[in-house]
């Protein structure tokens, strides 16, 4: 198992910057190798509240 956190941030230099009005932002995860499935989950947290949300991933209907 492997727990990735802070996914804009690369190597420290918070490479990639939402912009100020995103109200949504969809990730794709990928295998890159093997066969295994993959399972995922995002916790999602409201700045203003502090409240999060545990959201599993769910496979992709529309192939990209």
């Amino acid at each position: 198992m492997t727990q990735i956190s802070n996914i804009l941030d690369v190597d420290g230099t918070n490479a990639y910057q939402l912009p100020p009005d995103a109200s949504s932002l969809i990730v794709f995860a990928e295998t890159t190798a093997g066969t295994s499935q993959i399972a995922g989950y995002i916790v999602w947290k409201d700045r203003e509240t502090n409240d999060g949300a545990f959201v599993h991933m769910q496979e992709s209907v529309t192939p990209f």
